[in-house]
């Protein structure tokens, strides 16, 4: 689409009086140095329009004839030449604006990920600290349980002991019952023949019953000793049944204690795993980060490669300014030939 003209036909016209009454001739170049604005083209077209000649001050038919052919073609390419610069110059900025903005959002991007990338590495230390405490702990309580069931050992040796102890306990009492049981059979064999001993000499001496007597009073007192012997053994039983319950209470309690203690151990290798877990899902957000991170090199070498066609966009205008200075000074040339 042309560009809106920027001059009318009565600014031409009003710039063809003032060079009339300034005595210069009347051609685009001075009407365009008078105006300020508009093309050649454009005001050798309204000059044109309004029947005026253009005077170019040559009076060599054959060069005021080549002036007349070649400058209207140098001010068409200079309109052209000026379009399309203003063409591309504009498709160029609204590039590098598209880029620019691209170049931001891309930018915006890049901080976001390295910020994530920060945050992911924070929340790796902290979950390395926290397994390395979790570590810590679980040595401990290992080392805990490891006390307990050493413990446990010895309480177990210690009923062991205290079984062999109530084991020797009653093979004593069996062995005193045995004593016992043979002492009261000797004293009844003996008071038997004590007895008719006692029918055989009572005739024959009274002082043999006092004898007896004494040896029934000897045999009850090693009787009452026997049985004080057996209650202690028998005190001595029941205190060996209290400890053994109480050891049995305390392996129970033992038992116990590690059994919580596993459990404790399994919530804490559960607690383990999922940390674990979290390690891996950071690792694969620091893996997504570096994929953005390539992106966005990627995208910096699409820019740097826009930036290189600019620079040959550029260096055509400049080819293309040379051009047209070639041709304005082959113009100036004619028109001082001409001169």
């Amino acid at each position: 689409m042309a560009r809106p003209s920027v001059i009318a036909i009565q600014d031409i016209e009003d710039a063809v009086d003032t060079l009339n009454g300034l005595g210069k001739p009347i051609n685009p170049y001075q009407v365009r140095t008078l105006l300020g604005k508009g093309s050649e083209a454009k005001i050798a077209y309204f000059l044109k329009g309004l029947d005026i000649d253009i005077d170019y001050q040559d009076e060599d038919p054959v060069t005021k004839r080549l002036v007349s052919l070649i400058r209207p073609v140098v001010l068409e390419l200079n309109d052209q030449y000026d379009e399309l610069v203003a063409k591309e110059k504009k498709s160029l900025q609204e590039a590098l604006e598209k880029e620019k903005q691209r170049s931001d959002a891309l930018e915006k991007e890049s901080n976001e990920a390295q910020k994530s990338q920060k945050q992911a590495a924070l929340r790796i230390i902290e979950h390395e600290k926290s397994l390395l405490e979790a570590n810590q702990a679980l040595t401990d309580k290992s080392a805990k349980l490891s006390k307990t069931e050493q413990s446990n050992e010895n309480l177990k040796q210690a009923l062991v002991a205290a079984e062999n102890r109530l084991i020797e306990v009653k093979h004593h009492q069996d062995q005193l019952q045995a004593e016992q049981i043979t002492l009261v059979h000797a004293l009844k064999n003996e008071h038997a023949e004590t007895l008719n001993g006692y029918k055989q000499a009572l005739e024959q001496s009274n002082s043999s019953i006092q004898q007896i007597h004494d040896q029934l009073a000897d045999a009850e007192s090693k009787n009452k000793a026997l049985t004080e012997t057996n209650n202690e053994l028998k005190d001595q039983l029941n205190l060996s049944r209290q400890e053994n319950a109480e050891i049995s209470r305390k392996i129970s309690e033992s038992n116990k204690q590690l059994t919580n203690q596993k459990n404790q151990n399994k919530r804490q290798a559960a607690e383990l795993e999922k940390q674990q877990n979290i390690v891996t899902a950071v690792e694969r957000d620091l893996t997504a980060a570096q994929q953005i991170i390539l992106n966005l090199k990627a995208h910096q070498e699409i820019n740097l490669k826009l930036q290189t066609d600019q620079q040959k966009l550029s260096a055509k205008n400049e080819k293309l300014c040379t051009e047209v200075d070639v041709l304005r000074s082959v113009v100036d040339k004619i028109s001082k030939n001409k001169k």
